[in-house]
């Protein structure tokens, strides 16, 4: 549209011209100007595409693609018409085959005049030149613009699942009910340990149990975490009769050594079977015979392969106090050091717990955004800045499409604010496009004038 434009915006005697020159003279601006936009568009995606979000990424690197194939599509092939179409109009003919007629010698391409061209030419120039309304103009650019500030510093970082899902199936309203009727409750995490010495790591473990209970965003009464009580029935000075190692008849043994650490948590977890599901060992405890568990029992000849503890958060009203809460039970639990078993699984090993749920991607996936959009943004601002410089060279023209690209995306950011809209995956990518865009508006202003 912007080739064409400018080739209808030549002078009439211009238009005499060879159709070499007469393309030269219309890409003299429109080449200038899609570039520009092209360029900066291209690197404004590639920047896009260095996040450590893939879906992020991978769309960013896709639209770069296709503005780069689309700038070539538009300075070759496209032209290639444009002049295929010039010599048709030259021909005077409708279609430029051999077999057409051709039109009459003064017969002329329509001529009908463009509304656009109308509007802007004979209203809103003669409008903006007029002092009162450059005015009104500053003030509502300014006006709007503090809205727009105000609005990008109290827009809140959020994301919600719902949000993207239809508002009336099943899983919407049964979200909604529970959020309704258990308003307390949050989202439920597992802590994961691997393949360690348990016996000779009772401290780390009892740290686990401390990190949890210390923890503001966690539903106290929703830590369950099977060596808290294994520790207080079965560790202590007076262990409780379940508890007690029938091989260890002068009592001497204690949890600190294998054996009759494994023999006591054999006991335990009979008593309390509700914590087997948080084990899994390099065998299978169901269905073993009576000669089977007491072989087990007396030679502990089994290996604990993982264990895991359970917790539920608080209700956790935003991302923001998501992302705290998240951080700091992790960064807590990095904290803990553990040990492998043996150096055989050294390099597939969990040197520290590990908490996970499937909600913790989406909210290291916000975390992510935060941290990354104002970079991204920062430097397709630079970026618009220095290939505006180099391929305008004009310093007045550079600085004024850079100011009209930043308050345009600050607007953007802004009154998404106050359109109840957040910082998230598809704001992001909204506010990625919004700068391509309006350096595309500016850019051809700019090189036009």
């Amino acid at each position: 549209y912007v080739i064409v434009q400018a080739l209808n915006n030549l002078s009439e005697e211009d238009k005499m011209l060879p159709i070499p020159e007469r393309i030269g003279k219309a890409l003299r601006h429109a080449g200038v100007s899609i570039t520009v936009t092209s360029v900066t568009d291209i690197a404004a995606f590639f920047i896009g595409s260095t996040t450590s979000m893939p879906v992020m990424s991978s769309f960013c690197l896709f639209a770069a693609v296709g503005v780069f194939f689309l700038f070539i599509f538009a300075i070759t092939f496209f032209i290639g018409c444009l002049v295929l179409d010039e010599r048709r109009i030259d021909a005077r003919k409708i279609c430029n085959f051999g077999c057409v007629p051709e039109q009459a010698k003064d017969w002329k391409p329509s001529s009908n005049s463009d509304p656009g061209q109308v509007f802007f030419a004979y209203f809103l120039a003669p409008a903006l030149s007029n002092v009162k309304v450059k005015i009104v103009v500053i003030l509502v650019t300014l006006t709007c613009l503090g809205f727009g500030i105000y609005g990008v510093f109290n827009i809140e970082l959020d994301y919600d699942p719902i949000w993207f899902m239809d508002q009336k199936s099943y899983q919407t309203k049964y979200f909604k009910r529970l959020h309704q009727t258990f308003p307390e409750h949050g989202e439920r995490i597992e802590v994961y340990l691997g393949e360690i010495p348990y016996w000779e790591q009772q401290q780390e473990l009892l740290q686990i149990q401390a990190v949890l209970n210390s923890s503001q965003y966690i539903n106290q009464d929703s830590v369950q975490f099977w060596h808290a009580k294994f520790h207080t029935d079965c560790c202590g000075l007076n262990p409780k009769v379940f508890c007690l190692d029938l091989m260890d008849f002068e009592g001497k043994d204690t949890c600190l050594e294998e054996l009759s650490f494994k023999r006591r948590l054999l006991l335990f977890l009979q008593e309390n079977q509700h914590f087997i599901p948080d084990f899994r060992f390099n065998i299978t405890l169901e269905d073993l015979s009576s000669d089977d568990m007491y072989d087990l029992y007396n030679s502990g000849n089994f290996k604990i392969i993982a264990t895991r503890a359970k917790f539920q958060h608080n209700r956790l009203d935003n991302t923001t106090t998501r992302i705290k809460a998240m951080n700091e039970v992790k960064d807590n639990l990095a904290k803990i050091a553990l040990k492998p078993l043996s150096d055989e699984n050294a390099n597939n090993f969990l040197d520290s717990p590990i908490a996970y749920a499937y909600i913790y991607l989406q909210w290291e996936a916000n975390e992510t955004i935060s941290n990354e959009l104002l970079r991204n943004i920062g430097l397709t601002f630079l970026t618009i800045a220095v290939v505006s410089l180099i391929l305008i060279l004009n310093l007045q023209v550079c600085l004024l499409v850079v100011l009209c690209v930043v308050f345009s995306v600050t607007n953007v950011c802004g009154f998404a604010h106050f359109m109840g809209l957040t910082i998230e995956m598809v704001t992001s990518i909204s506010l990625i496009l919004s700068v391509g865009l309006a350096l595309d508006y500016a850019a051809h202003f700019g090189v036009i004038f």
